[in-house]
């Protein structure tokens, strides 16, 4: 199976409350290219003044889906986008319900945050000048994003495997404290939390892992996942 990166927070783990200890675990993966058909505008910041003039590496929703024992389902669905809305969120919330019996409260949805990619619509609204055909373009992008979010996770749900779970921390150093400047003496968290998921014989199938950093290192006119997705890249080789 093609090894899956998936770029989430410390919280997405955390947020399971499931214990990896736990005997009979299965876990399906699945993942679906998310990178606008159209060059659309890209969010994140206010001073862009026209839309995407190309892509850099492709945007993915990546999904796990876990069921535990005794039959208890989650799933975490991370995205190479600047956010969700809670309108969006619980459209595919209830799309999937349908479709796999998840409820809403087992299905965590999180965005990368990079700032290079497609404008989500009603997410961190800015001020555009859009014309009416740059917004109907945002629009149909919303419907196809929902389509696609619901599919990977069904898709992910079907394919469930007998797995290995295993929970580890590493550090790296390039995150800074920001708030209101560049503040030098705040709190900074450099841990990354990595949750390995391995096929019964040891075979890497996925890994999820996360870092405390503001997902915007670039500002050009490409989608692109930023530094989250570069990482991705690097750690599929």
């Amino acid at each position: 199976m093609l090894r899956t990166i998936l770029y989430s927070l410390v919280l997405l783990v955390v947020s399971l409350q499931i214990p990896l200890h736990a005997a009979e675990w299965q876990v399906g993966v699945a993942r679906i290219d998310i990178t606008p058909a159209k060059k659309i505008w890209l969010a994140g910041y206010a001073s862009r003044t026209k839309p995407a003039e190309g892509t850099t590496h492709p945007l993915w929703a990546k999904a796990l889906v876990f069921k535990d024992g005794q039959g208890n389902r989650a799933a975490i669905v991370t995205t190479d986008l600047i956010g969700l809305t809670r309108e969006l969120s619980d459209s595919v919330g209830a799309r999937v319900a349908r479709e796999t019996g998840m409820s809403r409260e087992q299905i965590l949805l999180n965005s990368s945050h990079t700032h290079c990619s497609p404008v989500v619509r009603g997410c961190a609204p800015l001020a555009y000048d859009f014309t009416p055909a740059q917004q109907q373009d945002v629009d149909d992008y919303a419907k196809v994003l929902e389509d696609k979010l619901v599919k990977v996770i069904v898709t992910a749900s079907k394919s469930l495997k007998p797995a290995r779970l295993s929970y580890s921390e590493d550090r790296a150093t390039f995150a800074i404290n920001r708030r209101g400047r560049i503040n030098p003496d705040g709190p900074v968290d450099h841990t990354v939390p990595v949750l390995k998921i391995s096929d019964p014989a040891g075979k890497l199938q996925a890994v999820l892992f996360g870092y405390a950093c503001h997902n915007t290192t670039l500002a050009y006119f490409e989608f692109c996942g930023d530094y989250a997705g570069f990482a991705q890249i690097e750690l599929e080789k």
